[in-house]
This record gives structure tokens, sequence and C-alpha cells, in this order.
């Protein structure tokens, strides 16, 4: 995924109201994991859904992206044990 694409995703998920990120994630699958693995300022409601949920996938890329991680994430991450 180019910046301009992972940019607007970016801006989709901030822009989107918290309760949207799980439908928006699910019509956006394939950039989201792109995202989530390579992306640098990964939006809140992103990666809270991504924590919340029970999808391996999601949080195996989120887990892989040292970069877009904060170390608030990274503590939620590691409580959900090893993806």
């Amino acid at each position: 995924m180019g910046t301009m694409e992972q940019d607007a995703l970016v801006s989709a998920y901030r822009l989107a109201e918290p309760s949207m990120a799980a439908e928006l994630i699910r019509r956006t699958r394939g950039a989201t994991l792109d995202l989530l693995r390579h992306g640098h300022r990964l939006p809140r409601q992103l990666t809270e859904t991504v924590l919340a949920s029970d999808d391996r996938e999601l949080q195996v890329a989120l887990a892989h992206n040292a970069a877009g991680n904060t170390p608030d994430q990274r503590l939620s991450l590691a409580r959900l044990g090893d993806p």
C-alpha cells in the first residue's frame, strides 16, 4: 500500500465514529492488515478495536508493528498472550 492510500485509510479511521471501526475493518480488511503491519500513525479507534476483538490475524499484524505501537498498546498485546 502506498503512502497516499495509507494516509487515506488512517484518515477514514480517525474520522469514523468508534462504533464504526469494526465495520470499516471488515470492508477494508486487506488494506487494514497492511496498515497494522507497517503503519506509523495508527488511529486509536483502530488499535482499540483490534485489541478488543478475537481476531488473531489482526492482533498478530499489530503485534509485529513495533513502530506503530505505543507502550500502552504493547502492554495490552502482552496481556492477550502470544498472538
